[in-house]
């Protein structure tokens, strides 16, 4: 196979057994053979290894184990068993097996792995244990097992796959294999978590006698397009120099992707002996970061000594042409398979060049510990381009379209707000007020996010106060307009004009606690969550406890909702509640269910999912109920016009307990006419006569009264409310408003 001429050292480049598809297993118990005078790739298979526990790793840890023998004693050359992450494996090494010149295919197949696989004879400094030499002698372990106590009993090799941050894909075939043990993927950029900023134009100081770690950013970097690498390539550039021109050791500025950050590095931070933590941090970097010194041969480019010299570059960058114009370093993320998460941080630790040990700054040994200033920039495309497309530029990939979506929020509240307003200045009305309050507010909080995410795209950093007080108010924007959801419930303005001390008392003390509890997943979120993780608001305790509230008094809202359809027998009414309690309905069950989803979403998608499903569904609300309460419409349901005096008596024979629905029953011996006239919902008085049927048979000591036209009425007046004072009381009849009159002795 292909690695005899790049896993022995003087030997002939040998086969390769490359992935020639003519058939796949789906078992994971694999038997068969391969013929190198015939096939010049074999895949075997496609596995996919849990992700590592930390706590039980090596309960948790992947295991490839078996035997690959010849069926001759003797074989001339090692042949190459691989085992490849997907990324690996897709870039550059599965493409290459159809070349006609198999020793080109070779050549090329193998060329990246040879800077990062180890190799006992020819890398033996690289971590990652890829490629197995193959076959193996009978009854003895393969070539490349140097630590027997690792091999699986009864086994010739053995890999160990450790994945800490997520489960992955392993492709195993018979020639070019690797493992990932603590797979390196990307890059990060390190620092301190003392502040986080958003900005990605990065200004600020840092004293290596006060912090030993500062944390600076994490950015997301787009993918790399293969047809216009350079102009997709994400940047990050700028300069640090120290306030004096002496600075008596360099330190570390550092540039890791999210596994190799995770994996050591950020976990020992805080020990407490500064020099041990140093070793340990840099321990797995040292085998596989550039250093011209102390590791010249590696490939990934993680780290820069710092300070600068002013005026001048810094001391790794080697290659002055790739460096932006008036920076001092550059950074050029590639990522040719997806976006990818980085992050940015400096560390007071500095490497002996004599003896490529590293060693923490201690100011008191030097008797010298001035400031670093920094002036760091992020970018996603090219900056020496003027082409780039400034709305896209300076934002983190995770956040990119963002301004986008709320330009096109915008447009649609600049129609939306003047059309309330209108209707709120024809309909003078509690409910209106309310729900234009609601809806300014949205508007000015969509404004003020704007006005910081347009100075963002122009200069990386924004105003972050006024994003601030926008995401404020937009929280109580939304718990106005769930107010307003409930108060309708309750049918206030639909059934009634008034609600009890009691509702509002219970009302109130519902809603300011869910109020409060929303400013305080807010700031917890910004002040609690650490920024390394990859968790949103909804995924932590005040998150799930905002959720399950809002579940809570959506159940509520429904049992108030069907109170009041109880107790309303018009028609329009009941049609218009029950279209209204399904829109809201939906309203207040979009946010749990849309929370769950983004579990399983990519960090890198997640924060566009919630912003861009939250604020469709909030816009979307908005616009139905201005439709609903626009005046020409909210007169046929809605009480919010007119003079409704009495209107609360009437919902107290409404809620009523003797309402039998359908029917009208008066006492046995009442009087035996009521006329009165008819307040309707448009405000035209009409004239209705209600005649007593004579001889008709008493039920329950009741008669049954008929309107003139022969319509039975659908609500109910007890005698007693007819007898007594005042001279004149409202009912409703056919769900028109009647006010009666006394008629001599009788109400009329």
């Amino acid at each position: 196979m292909s690695t005899a001429g790049r896993v022995v050292v003087g030997q002939i480049v040998g086969w390769c057994i490359l992935l020639q598809i003519l058939w796949v297993s789906n078992a994971t118990h694999l038997t068969g053979t391969f013929d190198p005078s015939k096939d010049f790739f074999k895949f075997l298979i496609k596995f996919g290894f849990q992700k590592t526990e930390r706590h039980s790793q090596r309960d948790s840890y992947g295991y490839i184990y078996g035997n690959i023998t010849a069926k001759d004693s003797y074989f001339p050359v090692n042949l190459t068993l691989a085992v490849l992450d997907k990324y690996t494996f897709l870039d550059g090494f599965y493409g290459n097996r159809t070349l006609q010149d198999r020793e080109a295919a070779c050549q090329r197949m193998f060329g990246t792995l040879d800077r990062i696989a180890y190799n006992a004879q020819c890398n033996p400094h690289a971590k990652v244990d890829y490629l197995r030499q193959i076959p193996c002698r009978r009854g003895q372990l393969c070539w490349d097992e140097d630590s027997p106590s690792n091999v699986v009993s009864g086994s010739q090799f053995t890999y160990v796959i450790s994945d800490l941050m997520q489960p992955s894909w392993c492709s195993t075939m018979s020639t070019a294999g690797r493992v990932v043990v603590g797979q390196i993927v990307g890059w990060c950029i390190l620092l301190q978590i003392l502040w986080v900023s958003n900005a990605t134009h990065l200004t600020g100081t840092f004293d290596p006698s006060k912090d030993f770690f500062k944390f600076l950013i994490k950015f997301g970097f787009q993918k790399t397009e293969r047809h216009s690498q350079r102009d997709s390539y994400g940047y990050i550039y700028g300069n640090i120099t120290a306030k004096d021109s002496y600075f008596p050791v360099n330190l570390t500025l550092a540039v890791l992707d999210k596994y190799t950050f995770l994996d050591g590095f950020y976990g020992n931070r805080t020990l407490q002996d500064r020099e041990a933590a140093c070793q340990r941090m840099f321990g797995t970097l040292d085998r596989i970061a550039y250093n011209a010194q102390c590791n010249p041969h590696a490939k990934v480019d993680y780290l820069r000594q710092i300070p600068c010299r002013r005026g001048q570059l810094c001391w790794d960058e080697d290659s002055p042409s790739n460096v932006v114009s008036g920076s001092q370093f550059t950074y050029v993320i590639s990522d040719l398979m997806q976006p990818r998460f980085w992050y940015v941080s400096l560390v007071a630790c500095y490497r002996n060049t004599t003896t490529c040990r590293w060693h923490h700054y201690d100011p008191r040994k030097f008797d010298h510990a001035p400031e670093i200033s920094y002036d760091i920039r992020l970018v996603n495309g090219n900056p020496n381009q003027s082409a780039y497309i400034p709305l896209t530029l300076h934002f983190s990939f995770d956040r990119q379209n963002t301004l986008e979506m709320y330009l096109s929020f915008f447009v649609v509240y600049l129609v939306l707000v003047p059309m309330q307003v209108h209707a709120m200045r024809r309909q003078n009305h509690p409910v209106t007020r309310l729900f234009t309050a609601s809806l300014f507010l949205e508007f000015i909080s969509l404004c003020l996010i704007l006005v910081h995410m347009i100075r963002f795209a122009m200069n990386g950093v924004g105003n972050e106060n006024f994003a601030t007080a926008g995401e404020i108010l937009d929280i109580f924007s939304r718990t106005l307009f769930m107010l307003i959801l409930l108060l309708l419930a309750k049918g206030w303005a639909v059934t009634r004009q008034q609600i009890s001390r009691t509702g509002w008392i219970i009302l109130m003390t519902i809603w300011i606690p869910y109020c409060a509890l929303n400013v305080m997943l807010y700031v917890w979120n910004r002040t609690e969550v650490d920024i390394i993780s990859d968790i949103d608001e909804y995924q932590t305790w005040p998150g799930w406890i905002v959720l399950v509230c809002r579940s809570c008094i959506m159940l509520w809202f429904l049992w108030e909702l069907r109170s009041t359809m109880r107790y309303e027998h018009s028609t329009k009414k009941l049609d218009f509640l029950l279209h209204f309690g399904a829109s809201s309905l939906v309203w207040f069950i979009y946010l749990p269910v849309v929370a769950l989803v983004a579990l399983q979403v990519s960090p890198l998608w997640r924060y566009k999912l919630l912003l861009g499903i939250t604020n469709s569904a909030d816009c979307l609300a908005f616009c139905v109920m201005t439709g609903l309460l626009w005046p020409n419409r909210a007169g046929q349901y809605l009480l919010l016009a007119g003079n409704f005096s009495g209107m609360d008596e009437l919902d107290e024979f409404n809620e009523a307990p003797h309402i039998v629905h359908g029917e009208t029953f008066l006492p046995t011996n009442p009087p035996d006419s009521i006329q009165g006239e008819s307040v309707s919902d448009s405000g035209v008085d009409t004239h209705l006569a209600v005649d007593l049927e004579n001889g008709s048979m008493p039920v329950d000591g009741y008669e049954h009264v008929s309107l003139a036209n022969g319509d039975v009425s659908t609500d109910l007046l007890s005698g007693d409310d007819i007898m007594r004072p005042p001279e004149s009381r409202v009912l409703r009849l056919n769900g028109d408003a009647i006010r009666l009159h006394r008629n001599g002795t009788r109400m009329a």
